[in-house]
């Protein structure tokens, strides 16, 4: 049974330090996707010299133009949404 678009939409930007045992996680609740709201929020909280791995949504682009991050996407389609289950 496929569920019902939700009325009004929450957006959370979640990151999860996977260096540590266990896994560190940390959530934010944000206004939208656009990347003037994420990419700052994200410089505030990783660490410099990291590997980012995040979907392919355009906000994320200039991620490695940000503290020397090497930034690797993960589609949507041929991988696991571990975070989003």
């Amino acid at each position: 049974m496929k569920g019902r678009e939700p009325r009004s939409q929450v957006w959370a930007l979640t990151i999860v330090e996977t260096s540590f045992s266990p896994a560190m996680g940390w959530i934010k609740i944000v206004p939208n996707r656009k990347k003037e709201t994420l990419l700052p929020i994200i410089g505030d909280v990783m660490r410099i010299a990291i590997i980012i791995y995040s979907d392919e949504w355009a906000s994320y682009r200039d991620l490695p133009k940000m503290n020397s991050y090497e930034h690797i996407t993960v589609a949507h389609k041929s991988n696991t949404q571990n975070v989003e289950s």
